[in-house]
C-alpha cells in the first residue's frame, strides 16, 4: 500500500450505546476497573446495563469503591461471562 497504512481486512460501524458497551467492556476487564464519574456521563439513567451492573453487585460479581466500579476476585474467575452480560 502507498499510504503506508496496513491493509484492512474489515471494519465494523458501532453505534454509540454498542461503543459505550465495547469500552464500558475494556475498562472492567482492568483491574483498576472503570471510574463511577465515566458512568456517569455514559449510561443515562434508565440505562438498562445500571440494573445488570446492580444484579452484578448483588451476585459479588462487581464491588464499588468510593470511585471506580471494578470486577471483584470471584468475577475474574468468570470476567468474559460479566463482561458480556454489559455488552
Amino acid at each position: 500500500d502507498s499510504t503506508g497504512e496496513p491493509p484492512t481486512i474489515d471494519h465494523e460501524k458501532l453505534s454509540a450505546e454498542r461503543a459505550i458497551g465495547e469500552e464500558l467492556m475494556l475498562r472492567l476487564r482492568l483491574i483498576e476497573g472503570v471510574e463511577h464519574a465515566w458512568l456517569d456521563t455514559r449510561l443515562h439513567a434508565t440505562d438498562p446495563r445500571r440494573g445488570v451492573i446492580d444484579y452484578l453487585k448483588s451476585i459479588h460479581m462487581l464491588e464499588s469503591t468510593d470511585t471506580r466500579l471494578r470486577l471483584t476476585r470471584q468475577g475474574l474467575c468468570v470476567a468474559d461471562a460479566v463482561v458480556a452480560k454489559l455488552l
